[in-house]
């Protein structure tokens, strides 16, 4: 096995695979007639190592004019629970969709090794496969020349900076590419006499969390000393590097950082991170010309090897510079002229340029080498003048537009100026006028780059508000009707050209056939498709989306959709201008939205079937009972934070309160609904659930995204069998440990007692009912309020102001602020107490419900010795 020298691919050519199958598939239900599709096994899309080898397979689909499957089903037999849900997804996968198969092995089989790996894809045969960045037995694979990059990294430590104390971040130990840089490792080490140290090596997962943890473990836990950290993956480089950052530690100044892959993130660090460049484009390409010839019955290599090239920056202790093209060829002077010289060399020009731009393979067109050579004659022609610089604007510009790395073309500057300057110097003038071309060159270079970086953030903070807005949206999707207009409205901004979702049928345990539960396409879904049409869950979608995307060109990727019990069916996204990583975010908004619809349709059963009628029932028999001095049901609760006392007096079982602490804070809320008996129990106990439910599952989620969730959970499952004037009204309220309080939602105002005046603040609470109108997204919002050490809040139902002594005088929200401006210094349980007490006093009977909630930020709830003054009854 070798490598080439300019960096393609170079192959093991004893042994030849012939493959019969063809493109139409065999097996149970091969793919419907039309464009062919192949497909691609990865375990996700987050990361840009698997967006890169995506892109790569994408082009290539795009060239070869053949359609594209993505099946993200995560590590196969992943110890971590939530990867190991994904891997159905893979069962997804077969000859009844796809006419061959790219198997991501080095992404997928971190935890089961090359050899079982090998075992686990013999299911997939008789289809052809090849295999990207392990080699398995049996399949054709395209592989990096690990060996060679490590060895150069290793070695630049070394020798350049004079490091000893090497760090390394191992990656996954079933990972053959992961094993086999760590054992570079260990042998550079070895050649220069530099005695292995197993206290400098921790293990890793390629993920950004690992190289965090291993800067703690060899800081915090093993104390030892270290000047550099070589990581195998760029992501545990970055994660090292921002661990490092954060404790103080100066990169590279004290410790350098190195890792490998060169992806993206790595040049836009800080500093810019040194790496090797892996060709993952290629090997996406190639990978997928590979299973085409064999699908086709041609015999192809078993083996193929692309170079990594070192790529130096700044986070090894090197000075920043654009990074210039090895070249190698004879630099004698000529003695002809410049475009004699340049017209001669132009076959050596155009490939040094093309390696110098390697990396942008897939944004460049065509010839577009010999373009800009024939432009650059042309300009010192002067035939027509400003050529070169037009045409190599519009070059850059093209790059910039489709999102590659701009700065690359400072390198096919370099190589074609280092050309130009064989030429003879005797002819003075044209070198002088060359020399000036490279100037303006590298000036339009920085600008077109400087201009797309901020484009870039421009559109980065435009889509992260968009993708915001999805998120809020698909949250309040709780019912499949809703979810289908949800995506329908949202696909269109996020740029996604079509979307469905299906849901497994006949239980999770039985995955054969789906049901179809949301479908937007930009065209308009093709006749006879409707929602709720059942399909083989192999096909991936119902017989008239099937034909419709195999009929045009396409990527499209299967997301897994599963719960705590397991599977609950898939979501298929076509990719649109951005990467993968979008159908990531989208499969999780819409993971989580078809969770908390589970948890809401098993709350409203619980209180349809029990909950609502035991609560209202308690509620009146207490109150009969007790007679004009009603149980309280009281609680007190610690939130990070927090402090926390709550009351609740169920007359008719109609008001809605809650107390949640969460990880991140604690969550609180008052309300009621507007009618009597069965129907408010019904509904309060329904609210509390599903509130319950949204918190919990979703940490993080806003106020208004709650508030909204419960509004199309009320309207569209309650709206047709209750009352029409039925509806609610309520308050959510988020406080965070620093004091942060976010609330949503229409209801009584909030009083905040100001530890620093004690006085009382009266906030209030816009909005509108829940469950009245479908949409309320426009006149729902978050407000935010922050709290000091020591602030009182207090949180009620109407029925605390709305007490009616025997004279008809109403308590009111006077009386209420002043009642707890007297009782501020107390602890929360008597503040709420004194609160109750004092109601209690001034009405003659308790005839509706009232809830308390006080709560507390930042000190300790001790007990202050004061005095409370009588409120006069």
């Amino acid at each position: 096995m070798r490598v080439t020298q300019d960096g393609h691919v170079a192959c093991r050519s004893a042994s030849r695979q012939p493959v019969a199958d063809g493109l139409s598939g065999c097996g149970r239900g091969a793919p419907v007639s039309g464009r062919p599709t192949f497909g691609l096994l990865v375990d996700w899309l987050e990361d840009e190592y698997q967006n890169e080898v995506l892109a790569g397979v994408e082009d290539a689909a795009v060239r070869l004019g053949v359609n594209l499957l993505v099946f993200a089903g995560g590590v196969v037999e992943s110890e971590d629970r939530g990867a190991a849900q994904r891997n159905f997804a893979f069962d997804l996968a077969g000859p009844h969709n796809v006419a061959g198969l790219v198997v991501m092995a080095g992404a997928i089989g971190n935890r089961l090794g090359a050899e079982q790996l090998s075992v686990y894809c013999q299911k997939y045969r008789p289809l052809s496969m090849c295999s990207v960045g392990v080699q398995l037995d049996g399949m054709p694979c395209v592989l990096t020349d690990n060996r060679r990059g490590m060895h150069d990294l290793i070695v630049h430590l070394l020798q350049v900076h004079g490091y000893r104390r090497i760090a390394f971040i191992r990656g996954p130990r079933a990972n053959t590419e992961a094993e086999g840089r760590y054992r570079v490792y260990c042998e550079v080490l070895s050649e220069y006499g530099i005695p292995h140290d197993p206290e400098l090596v921790t293990d890793g997962d390629f993920h950004l969390g690992s190289g965090v943890a291993a800067i703690r473990t060899l800081l915090d836990e093993r104390r030892v000393q270290f000047d550099a950290v070589a990581a195998a993956a760029d992501t545990m480089a970055l994660g090292a590097l921002d661990a490092l950052t954060s404790r103080g530690v100066r990169v590279p100044y004290d410790v350098a950082v190195v890792g490998f892959d060169d992806i993206e993130a790595a040049r836009f660090a800080s500093p810019t991170l040194t790496s090797v460049r892996q060709p993952l484009r290629d090997q996406g390409a190639y990978a997928l010309q590979t299973v085409l010839a064999q699908s086709r019955g041609e015999s192809v290599e078993m083996s193929a090897v692309l170079r990594a090239q070192l790529s130096v920056r700044q986070s090894c202790g090197c000075p920043a510079r654009v990074a210039l093209p090895l070249l190698q060829h004879d630099w004698a002077p000529s003695e002809e002229s410049l475009l004699t010289t340049l017209d001669q060399r132009r076959s050596a020009i155009v490939r040094d340029m093309s390696r110098a731009m390697r990396s942008l393979s897939g944004s460049l067109e065509v010839g577009w080498g010999e373009r800009l050579l024939d432009a650059l004659g042309a300009e010192l022609r002067r035939e027509p003048e400003g050529v070169f610089g037009s045409t190599l604007d519009e070059l850059v510009t093209t790059v910039a537009v489709l999102g590659g790395n701009v700065n690359a073309w400072q390198g096919a500057i370099s190589a074609l100026r280092r050309h130009a300057l064989a030429c003879s110097a005797s002819d003075s003038d044209a070198v002088a006028r060359s020399e000036e071309l490279w100037h303006q060159a590298r000036v339009a270079v920085g600008g077109i780059a400087e201009r797309a970086q901020a484009q870039h953030r421009l559109e980065a903070a435009g889509f992260t508000r968009v993708l915001r807005h999805a998120d809020g949206q698909l949250s309040s999707a709780t019912t499949p009707d809703v979810l289908g207009r949800v995506i329908a409205a949202e696909m269109p901004r996020l740029r996604i050209p079509s979307c469905h979702v299906a849901l497994f049928v006949g239980g999770r345990a039985s995955r054969t056939e789906a049901q179809l539960c949301a479908a937007y396409r930009a065209s308009g879904l093709p006749e006879g498709v409707a929602v709720g049409d059942r399909f083989d869950a192999l096909r991936l979608a119902p017989p008239g989306l099937e034909a419709e995307a195999s009929a045009r060109r396409c990527t499209r990727v299967v997301q897994p959709l599963f719960g705590d019990e397991g599977p609950l069916g898939f979501a298929v996204l076509e990719l649109g201008p951005h990467d993968g990583a979008i159908s990531e975010q989208i499969r999780d908004q819409i993971n989580r939205s078809l969770n908390v619809a589970r948890v809401v349709r098993q709350t409203i059963d619980r209180a349809i079937r029990h909950d609502a009628a035991t609560t209202l029932r308690s509620g009146q028999e207490l109150a009969a009972a007790m007679g004009a001095s009603p149980g309280v049901v009281a609680q007190t609760a610690s939130a990070p934070g927090l402090r926390v006392a709550a009351a609740s007096i169920p007359v008719r079982a109609a008001d809605y309160h809650d107390v949640l602490p969460v990880a991140d804070g604690c969550w609180l809320g008052v309300g009621e609904v507007s009618l009597p008996d069965l129907v408010s129990g019904e509904l309060a106990a329904m609210l509390r659930g599903a509130v319950a439910g949204v918190v919990t599952y979703r940490q993080g989620v806003a106020p208004c995204q709650v508030v909204r969730t419960l509004n199309a959970v009320v309207f569209e499952h309650l709206r047709a069998r209750l009352p029409p004037e039925t509806s609610a009204r309520l308050t959510l309220v988020h406080c965070d440990p620093t004091g942060r309080m976010v609330y949503a939602g229409a209801y009584e105002d909030i009083i905040v007692c100001r530890a620093a005046d004690g006085q009382c603040t009266r906030l209030r609470t816009p909005g509108t009912r829940i469950g009245a109108v479908r949409d309320i997204d426009r006149v729902t919002s978050d407000t935010h309020c922050q709290l000091d050490e020591g602030d009182l809040v207090v949180l009620f139902t109407h029925g605390a102001i709305a007490a009616t002594s025997e004279d008809g005088e109403q308590y009111g929200l006077d009386r209420l602020c002043s009642q707890v401006e007297r009782t501020r210094l107390l602890p929360v349980a008597q503040v709420r107490d004194q609160l109750i007490a004092s109601l209690d006093r001034f009405q003659a009977r308790w005839d509706q419900d009232v809830s308390v909630i006080v709560a507390r930020h930042g000190v300790a709830d001790a007990t202050v010795a004061i005095d409370v003054v009588p409120d006069g009854r």
